[in-house]
This record gives structure tokens, C-alpha cells and sequence, in this order.
């Protein structure tokens, strides 16, 4: 899997991945359980999308294809949370 970030936040994620001694993807999920746990209005929703993020880092030895499409999965989900909350 790659992330793609933009530079500040790469550098500042990767500072703290190697601070805690954990991968970026590690750190980048933990922001976003973050994100996803302070904007909880949908609770259910917010447990399935956290789910999703934690089997996408189990998906690092898949087939890319299973990949990206846990991506738009996940994408899809967080735009339905974004999309119920405006």
C-alpha cells in the first residue's frame, strides 16, 4: 500500500511513526479512528469505518485490486459520515 500525503504531513508522520517506533500506516489509521471518534454523531458507521481501516492494514499482502477497493470502500464510507454531518 502507498499513501500518498502531502509533504508536511509525510514528514510530520513520519517523525512520529519512528518516535513511537510504528509504521506511517499505523499512525495515519490512529488519525483518522482520531477524526472519525471526535466527529461521531453516527456511532454504528464510525465503528464500521474504524473496522475498515484496520482490515485495510491487514490487506499490505493482498492483491492491490483487493486494495483499492477497500480504498473507495473506506472513501465512500468517510464521505457518508462528511456528507451526514454537514
Amino acid at each position: 500500500m502507498q499513501l500518498t500525503l502531502p509533504e508536511p504531513l509525510k514528514s510530520e508522520a513520519q517523525a512520529l511513526a519512528q518516535q513511537q517506533g510504528v509504521a506511517v500506516e499505523t499512525i495515519v489509521i490512529q488519525a483518522v479512528e482520531y477524526y472519525l471518534k471526535s466527529q461521531s454523531d453516527i456511532p454504528t458507521r464510525t465503528v464500521q469505518a474504524r473496522q475498515r481501516l484496520q482490515e485495510l492494514n491487514r490487506l499490505k499482502y493482498k492483491k492491490s485490486t483487493d486494495v483499492v477497493a477497500e480504498i473507495r470502500q473506506i472513501r465512500s464510507m468517510a464521505a457518508d459520515l462528511y456528507l451526514g454531518q454537514a
